[in-house]
This record gives structure tokens, sequence and C-alpha cells, in this order.
């Protein structure tokens, strides 16, 4: 009828007018194409999810469901008597040791998986000293410099950091004579 003739054009316009040859073609090599690439991805992707889902549930108190999709674990923390803002605060104020929280608490208490490349570990292993140097020897080397620059022994300090940066340790030193520290 010529009363839907404006309204087909319309249709037609956005159908398979707009969407260039170059990227028709690359959709379709997509869907028609080898899937190898795509499957190394998703066992990756399955494979640290796998990992940061062990490592929350090996917490005490901490209960994690496999998450279906998502780039994100969302921790059940009711069990360790700890409110998520409170425990996420605590955690910023011993110095990101675990490497989990790079935001503020009032921030979604989450994890992602995303970024953990191949090889990597997750924060909390990195805590157990399962990458770099372990938790207890950072925070040792940190008395150890904080006690050095008092006595205003600043090579001994700037030694102590030196160290530390060169296992992958990032500190800041904030107002007061706090340091805080994470895994690079």
């Amino acid at each position: 009828p010529r009363h839907l003739i404006d309204y087909v054009k319309k249709l037609i316009t956005v159908d398979h007018s707009c969407t260039s040859v170059a990227t028709q073609m690359g959709g379709l090599a997509a869907i028609t194409g080898p899937m190898d690439e795509i499957e190394r991805f998703r066992q990756s992707f399955q494979k640290r999810r796998d990992m940061v889902v062990k490592g929350l549930n090996d917490i005490r108190g901490v209960r994690c469901r496999v998450p279906g999709g998502a780039f994100y674990a969302f921790p059940n923390i009711t069990g360790t008597g700890w409110e998520s803002r409170d425990l996420a605060r605590e955690l910023l104020d011993m110095g990101a040791v675990l490497g989990l929280l790079q935001v503020e608490p009032e921030d979604w208490f989450r994890l992602s998986r995303k970024t953990l490349g191949e090889g990597e570990e997750s924060g909390g292993q990195r805590a157990a000293g399962a990458e770099g140097m372990p938790a207890a020897q950072v925070e040792a080397l940190i008395a150890e410099r904080q006690a050095a620059r008092k006595a205003r022994d600043f090579p001994r300090s700037d030694a102590i950091r030196d160290q530390l940066t060169s296992a992958g340790i990032i500190l800041e030193d904030k107002p007061g004579g706090q340091t805080s520290w994470r895994y690079q």
C-alpha cells in the first residue's frame, strides 16, 4: 500500500543501507568462521572465575556462588560478622594488603576477574605470599623504613623503598607518617 512506502524506506535504510559492507562481511566471518579463539577466551575467563570463587570460598565465613557470566564475583560475607562497608574500610585501612579494593568503600564490594592475565593470581593469593614478597615481610620492611625515616637515616629509608619497589610493592606515604602499600 502507498501509505506505507515512507515507513518501508526508513526500515530499509536502517536495516541494510547503513551498515557498511566491510562491517557486514566482518560480522558474517565472526559467526561462520573458526571459533578457536573464542573458546580459548571462554576457557580463560572460566579458569579465572573458578580461581576467584575458590579463593573467596576458602575464606572462613565467606560464601560465593559461581557467577553465571559476569566479570564480577559477589561474595556473601555475613558469616564473617562484618558489614560490607566496615570490611571494605578495614581492608583499605590495612593498606590494601589484599590488593582487592582500589575503590572507596561506598562503591560496590565486588572483585573483578576480567583484568587477571595469564599466570596472574588473585589479591587474596598474593596476600598469602603466593606471588612476590609475603605480606608479613612487606610490613616488617615498612616498619624498618619508618624507623629509619624517624632516625633521619634517609639513605637506609630509600634503600628499603627501592627493595620493595623492585619486589613489585607500591608504597604510598600518607600524612601523619602512615604508609599504605599494594602489590603492583
